[in-house]
């Protein structure tokens, strides 16, 4: 059990890993904004709803935030992409991606229930962005598992 912890430990450690750095602190500046834009539209969609006479802007304010948000999603998904391509193409070590990054979702899953407490706001509307990246993740992780386990099959033939 020590050395699972020291492993993961080690794992989640980016002293030497650039891109993954990179990679985290654009994500995490991505999913801030996605969180900011989130409630703010939820703030203004409220506002809007209370009012009786609607400006045509008050709603292109609305849909205009609605489309940067599946932009910072779509570029999101990108840079998840991006990262398992250069993991793949260095060869370096891929579960130190795995383990970053669903530590990374994890904790920002996280940060986004304690926001929409906060704001009274749908909890799955702020983690909306993590949904492919996750099954992203999970599909690239499955790949791997498969591949160790034909390793080590081919070693006892």
């Amino acid at each position: 059990m020590k050395k699972t912890i020291y492993s993961f430990r080690d794992s989640i450690n980016l002293k030497n890993n650039k891109i993954l750095k990179l990679y985290l602190l654009i994500s995490f500046l991505l999913n801030l904004t996605y969180l900011f834009l989130k409630v703010y539209k939820d703030r203004l969609s409220k506002k809007l709803a209370l009012t009786e006479n609607l400006e045509p802007s008050e709603f292109m304010k609305v849909f205009r935030i609605n489309d940067i948000s599946v932009n910072i999603e779509s570029i999101f998904i990108v840079i998840t992409l991006i990262c398992l391509f250069i993991f793949a193409i260095k060869k370096y070590d891929i579960k130190q991606f795995f383990a970053v990054n669903f530590t990374y979702l994890v904790l920002f899953s996280t940060i986004s229930f304690i926001v929409s407490n906060i704001f009274e706001i749908h909890f799955t509307s702020l983690i909306e962005q993590f949904i492919v990246v996750f099954q992203i993740t999970v599909i690239v992780f499955i790949f791997y598992i498969i591949k160790t386990i034909f390793k080590k099959v081919k070693l006892f033939l």
